[in-house]
């Protein structure tokens, strides 16, 4: 284990040994959370690797389906069984008004008995997005006003704005929730994960992984090359992939709001102008542009996805990596076996979705306000500050630089998925397991279950800026105060927050 795991470890145990104690003695605490369903099941392997074990987590319908996540043959675990971190598999969107309102009460959040009505988690204190929040998102945590859209949007009061329709599991149409910052303090978002996208089809004899360059995926996913038998394709692939016979390509694509969909429409924003007659793709949207969508045949999730890939000869896809070899055979998501594309990135080399090919991809990115080592320096801004939210994350533009990675080696399509959360929680016990699991997600056993399902585990400076911001308690985090306390803490930024998440 490397000398900075090996500090950030120790801070961690020294901040919780005081009140571990404590925890020991009493009933078992557990953190309820909601968000994207790409990182699901390796978030909730993760969480029973570490935690006591609740052996599922849920994904929507009424009642919310209950899913086993397999425990990984590849890693060794000793689960705290004072602690239990539980994940709801809504999506990104529904996770992070989830988060926002504080509550389970979000139109299609999925977390309902067989009725509908009532909530199966009591609350929900964190989130996952591979949507980034921007910074009208964060102002309108701070603010007031409305996040999501559709059945998913929620109306937050502004600061000292009663609340005069209160929402709950019946009520959800028109109400409004209470202001959070006022009551969970500041808002919290950072990476957790780099994800590559795949590209998979079906082609039947195709025996190689088929080559597609910048251009070539570009025209498909436009629809300007309709035919496998393309020129463009077989010159790219040293002779005709289908045995030189016409192949309709059938476009496929997300039906719902997806963090995947959004980093896929990045990356064809950032690379396709030029390539294309017409560009479709302008900015890194959750859904497929207006413009195109109608070309597509829609599934929803990635299994989804996979399922109509697999049935329909011609089929083209973008999907999350675990769906797709080699990935698929240590996650066991689906039984297709369906190949991922190779893609030619801006280096011009070759690449495949795997883990090491995603971190290239991460690895010139660096925190807000780090030095080399992901040590503060509050001089160095050029990456932003890190008392914002959204400087933590890449964002939707074209023009980030994870839009179009130009090293050696990198996958084109990545992106992150983030942790959304609080500063201020309701227990010392919610505290110490969100501290407790960030740091587990640092170290060896969580990049082994990460990297099998080909998703990258943040690099060294990330991790090191994480842990002193948001889970140590002292040296700079102590005068950043956005390390998670618990609510009326003295000392720190929850001292006057009540309530708390």
């Amino acid at each position: 284990m490397s000398s900075l795991k090996l500090r950030a470890l120790a801070g961690a145990c020294a901040l919780m040994g005081a009140s571990a104690l404590a925890v020991a003695a009493n009933a078992q605490t557990t953190v309820y959370g909601a968000g994207s369903s790409l990182l699901a099941p390796y978030w909730a392997q993760g969480a029973n690797c570490y935690a006591s074990s609740s052996g599922a987590y849920l994904v929507k319908g009424t009642p919310a389906a209950s899913v086993t996540a397999p425990a990984n043959p590849h890693v060794t675990c000793s689960p705290n069984t004072t602690q239990a971190i539980k994940f709801d598999a809504t999506g990104s969107g529904a996770g992070v008004s989830a988060v926002y309102a504080h509550s389970t009460a979000v139109p299609l959040l999925g977390s309902t008995d067989a009725a509908g009505t009532t909530p199966v988690y009591p609350s929900i204190q964190y989130g996952l997005s591979d949507n980034p929040l921007t910074a009208a998102n964060v102002s309108v945590y701070n603010n007031g006003g409305t996040i999501g859209s559709g059945a998913t949007a929620v109306t937050l009061q502004a600061p000292g704005v009663a609340v005069t329709t209160p929402c709950t599991a019946t009520n959800i149409s028109g109400c409004q929730f209470p202001n959070p910052v006022s009551l969970y303090g500041a808002l919290v978002q950072f990476p957790v994960s780099v994800d590559p996208v795949a590209i998979t089809y079906n082609v039947a004899g195709s025996t190689s992984s088929i080559k597609l360059d910048t251009a070539a995926y570009c025209k498909i996913f436009n629809g300007q090359i309709t035919d496998w038998n393309d020129a463009a394709i077989t010159a790219l692939n040293g002779g005709s992939v289908t045995g030189g016979s016409s192949l309709p390509i059938k476009l496929v694509g997300r039906s719902d709001s997806s963090g995947t969909t959004s980093i896929f429409t990045r990356h064809l924003a950032a690379v396709c102008g030029g390539l294309v007659t017409t560009n479709n793709y302008s900015a890194g949207t959750t859904t497929l542009p207006a413009s195109i969508i109608s070309s597509f045949t829609l599934a929803s999730g990635s299994s989804g996805v996979a399922t109509l890939v697999n049935s329909t000869a011609g089929a083209i896809a973008y999907i999350g990596p675990d769906y797709v070899k080699p990935a698929v055979s240590n996650t066991g998501a689906n039984s297709y076996n369906l190949p991922a594309a190779t893609l030619q990135n801006a280096n011009g080399d070759w690449t495949s979705p795997t883990a090491a090919a995603a971190a290239i991809s991460f690895a010139s990115i660096a925190p807000p306000q780090s030095d080399a080592s992901g040590n503060y320096a509050s001089g160095t801004t050029a990456n932003g500050l890190r008392t914002n939210p959204q400087d933590w994350v890449q964002s939707t533009a074209a023009t980030a630089p994870i839009a179009k990675p130009t090293a050696a080696n990198a996958y084109p399509i990545v992106g992150t998925t983030n942790f959304v959360g609080y500063t201020c929680y309701s227990t010392q016990g919610s505290v110490n397991v969100l501290k407790g699991f960030l740091n587990f997600g640092g170290g060896s056993q969580a990049n082994t279950i990460l990297s099998d399902a080909a998703l990258a585990q943040l690099p060294s400076n990330w991790l090191n800026a994480i842990n002193n911001t948001f889970v140590l308690n002292n040296g700079d985090a102590a005068s950043l105060k956005l390390y998670f306390a618990r609510a009326g803490a003295a000392n720190t930024a929850c001292s006057s927050v009540s309530t708390g998440a």
